[in-house]
């Protein structure tokens, strides 16, 4: 619930924003007092002042970073294209507005998210999240909440398939475990060996030579993981997504290389520099507290950009 309060403060503060634009926009002509953009006005003074446009330019470009620092992505949107109107080329405008068509959908989908996890819809849960591009700043901030709503899916039907493989009913005990191999497949993967494992009741076989199904059953089929990808190939990708602004996936692929290597400082600043684009506090701190050296001190700027205050010392935050 906590992550749509950010969401609800950014509709007073569109508003502000609204107002500045409004007032800004008779500075050039009264048409662009009724409702023309800067750009329009500057078209329809013959001799406009270049500098006049530039102001102009400046602000929207100003206002359209506050749009997205409150993530109000339709007010971003509209204030890009109105600085894209202006100067066609400028590339921080350009940026705004594609980061604005790509986080307005996205944002709508992590509400859809956190709507079903508070009815308990998995399968909506699940097909809103897919919804999420992966170089979404949602996609980090919304994944706790699915991984809750699975937790719980599974300690739901966990019991239930122990009671069908007892009750020898592997017809239902496969539909249960495939059910739930359609919300979340490698979690199932379990269930699903365990049904298949499962032997149905018959006049030949005697209770006592029944076999058990196991959770070590799903070793019996020769099936194993995927060899885990080395520390170093992640680092890789993180460092190219994290370039390229895809700071949500950045940010997954280092913290999995420091899964296998905690101390590694290639990896710690990644996944400070994706936690703070991606205004994951929590995380930058934890991350910033454990970089060495004199990067820290670019990590803060770089949260501060974002938005995100850390202290001198990471924010005494701890691995």
């Amino acid at each position: 619930a906590a992550l749509w309060l950010g969401l609800a403060a950014a509709g007073a503060a569109a508003a502000a924003i609204v107002a500045v634009v409004a007032l800004s926009g008779d500075r050039t002509s009264p048409r662009a007092a009724a409702g023309a953009t800067p750009a329009d006005a500057a078209l329809a003074v013959p001799g406009a002042d270049a500098g006049a446009a530039t102001t102009d330019l400046a602000r929207l470009l100003a206002d359209a970073r506050n749009a997205v620092t409150t993530e109000v992505w339709p007010l971003a949107g509209k204030l890009a294209r109105a600085a894209l109107a202006i100067d066609p080329a400028s590339a921080e405008a350009q940026a705004i507005a594609a980061q604005a068509d790509r986080e307005a959908p996205a944002a709508a989908a992590a509400q859809k998210v956190a709507t079903a996890k508070a009815d308990k819809d998995y399968a909506a849960a699940v097909a809103a999240f897919a919804e999420i591009p992966d170089d979404s700043i949602y996609k980090e901030r919304v994944a706790p909440l699915l991984d809750e709503l699975r937790d719980a899916y599974f300690g739901e039907i966990g019991p239930k398939l122990d009671k069908l493989l007892a009750a020898r009913d592997c017809a239902g005990a496969a539909k249960l475990a495939d059910d739930a191999a359609k919300l979340w497949p490698k979690k199932a993967a379990e269930l699903q060996a365990r049904a298949k494992a499962c032997r149905p009741r018959s006049a030949s076989t005697s209770k006592g030579d029944e076999p058990r199904a196991s959770s070590g059953d799903a070793r019996a089929t020769g099936e194993a993981d995927a060899p885990a990808a080395k520390p170093q190939s992640l680092i890789d990708d993180g460092t190219t997504a994290l370039k390229t602004g895809q700071y949500a996936k950045a940010l997954r692929s280092c913290e999995q290389a420091l899964a296998t290597d905690p101390a590694n400082q290639q990896a710690l600043n990644c996944a400070a520099l994706a936690a703070c684009n991606t205004r994951n506090k929590a995380k930058a701190q934890r991350y910033l507290a454990r970089v060495s050296g004199g990067r820290q001190e670019m990590i803060r700027k770089v949260c501060a950009r974002n938005g995100v205050e850390l202290g001198a010392d990471g924010g005494g935050a701890s691995y």
